[in-house]
């Protein structure tokens, strides 16, 4: 059932990520090639976890009398998953462009390829920067989801 919870989570999740992946590319990975892909996973991913978890969340804190720190402890958990998940998305698909355009000589490394970029851009990303803009965010986006759960109600 649609609520206001919901929709404000997932809308606030949505701009955390979308400014996560910004504050990452332009802080930490300013080489990165797939920055309008990666936005838009980020921004799927995060209206998915945005409307399930965090929304979920969020209506349980306006219905009883659930701690609003719960709600952003989980909008801080989705947005690592959030991070997680776009981070591995767009390292493949770096890695099946290298392979599928002949920049790979031998496309049978690309799994070591990939674990190794992986690490590589995982190290990267955690620049305090990127770090408080992901946990920060997300924390935002559960707080603001309570506090409009609570208001709508």
């Amino acid at each position: 059932m649609p609520t206001p919870a919901k929709l404000i989570a997932a809308l606030a999740l949505i701009a955390a990520a979308v400014a996560t992946v910004r504050v990452a590319t332009e802080h930490a990975m300013p080489d990165a090639r797939a920055v309008p892909a990666a936005q838009l996973v980020a921004g799927s991913l995060a209206l998915l976890l945005g409307w399930t978890t965090v929304g979920r969340a969020a209506s349980k804190a306006g219905a009883s009398r659930v701690p609003v720190v719960h709600v952003m402890s989980t909008g801080a958990a989705a947005a690592v998953i959030v991070a997680v998940a776009t981070l591995t998305v767009a390292v493949a698909w770096d890695v099946m462009d290298a392979a599928l355009s002949g920049m790979m000589r031998d496309p049978s490394r690309a799994p070591s390829v990939f674990l190794d970029q992986l690490a590589r851009r995982g190290r990267q990303v955690l620049e305090p920067a990127v770090v408080a803009t992901l946990l920060g965010g997300g924390a935002l986006a559960g707080l603001a989801a309570a506090v409009g759960g609570r208001m709508w109600r």
